[in-house]
């Protein structure tokens, strides 16, 4: 059978061209894919051809979120049938180190992650991959939301590294996909929100998703804001999704005394904290990598209603103009929370 992929041949140029079809091994499920949601991460080897010291050196197939149909299921697996409707969670540790058996895979030192070099993404029609990774999809969720059941989870896991009480206030600085997938997680939890952004669009959707505060940080002045909302107060909670020094700096002046500031963007560059407010302040810093035991979380979360993925509404784009996509992806990001590729 033959399989095509979406390659990023060199920054800028994402070209269709012919792939190996996959070989399947006995815990494999061979997969059709249906969608293929656009990353941030995606995006920025498309831009720079790199992220950190991952660097494209031949032509690479990106995107990991994902959503398919299991064609053939492979001779030791069990639970899985040919027709199921199902996610993977692009992330597999070792399995042997000391992470992995505390159940903290996500930060394995020889994880394998799908579109992060030198591992191939699945921006093809065919994909075989582990069944231990791969998440059966209930009826009640779609294809399309099956493809965003990936950023949810990493929604899921910054929320569970914040501890947050209900009746919460939060501050999420990034109104991009990851930001929403907080505000939305947060929502589900009863928690008082707060969305910042420089977009005007991205911020109408904020507030349409149910943000309770929007501050265009263009316009307005950011702490001040802030304060005016919590009476004086801050935010229990500061999630930095815009992957900006300037977001995360500016978060020191946004939390409050005692407060946990989550650190979920990717940030490449320096970014000079002044330590001695934050010990003043007796802040909480945590960073957080993907998500970890997160996936069925994010599904159930979905069936239930608890999130409504619906309502994100990605723009969605025919494999055969993937090169397209990322284009306007790379571009036009306020227009769209996710942009999607349809086999």
């Amino acid at each position: 059978m033959k399989n095509k992929a979406a390659f990023l041949v060199e920054p800028g140029r994402v070209e269709l061209m012919n792939c190996k079809f996959p070989e399947m091994r006995e815990g494999d499920l061979l997969i059709e894919m249906d969608y293929v949601g656009i990353c941030g991460s995606d995006l920025h080897f498309y831009q720079h051809g790199r992220i950190g010291r991952r660097v494209l050196t031949e032509p690479f197939i990106l995107g990991h979120e994902c959503s398919g149909v299991v064609r053939e299921v492979g001779a030791a697996v069990t639970g899985f049938s040919a027709g199921e409707r199902v996610t993977i969670e692009p992330g597999i540790g070792c399995g042997h180190c000391k992470f992995c058996r505390s159940g903290r895979y996500n930060i394995c030192p020889n994880v394998k992650f799908l579109s992060s070099p030198p591992d191939h993404g699945v921006m093809r029609q065919w994909v075989a991959y582990p069944a231990e990774a791969c998440f059966k999809l209930p009826q009640k969720v779609s294809q399309i939301e099956g493809a965003m059941i990936e950023p949810l989870s990493v929604g899921v896991h910054a929320a569970a590294r914040a501890q947050m009480n209900v009746g919460d206030t939060v501050m999420i600085q990034g109104a991009g996909c990851i930001g929403i997938m907080i505000l939305l997680v947060c929502k589900s939890m009863g928690m008082k929100t707060i969305i910042n952004d420089v977009s005007t669009a991205r911020l109408k959707k904020a507030k349409a998703l149910g943000a309770d505060h929007c501050v265009n940080g263009a316009e307005e002045n950011v702490p001040e804001r802030v304060l005016e909302i919590t009476d004086g107060a801050g935010a229990d909670v500061v999630f930095e999704a815009a992957g900006n020094p300037k977001t995360a700096l500016q978060a020191i002046e946004l939390i409050r005394r005692g407060g946990r500031i989550i650190q979920v963007g990717n940030i490449t560059r320096e970014t000079p904290y002044i330590f001695n407010e934050l010990s003043r302040l007796e802040v909480d810093i945590r960073t957080t990598f993907r998500y970890c035991n997160d996936f069925q979380t994010a599904i159930d979360l979905v069936e239930r209603g608890g999130v409504d993925l619906k309502e994100v509404m990605p723009k969605i784009y025919p494999f055969g103009e993937a090169s397209q996509a990322f284009r306007n992806a790379s571009c036009d990001a306020d227009n769209a929370t996710k942009y999607m590729i349809k086999f």
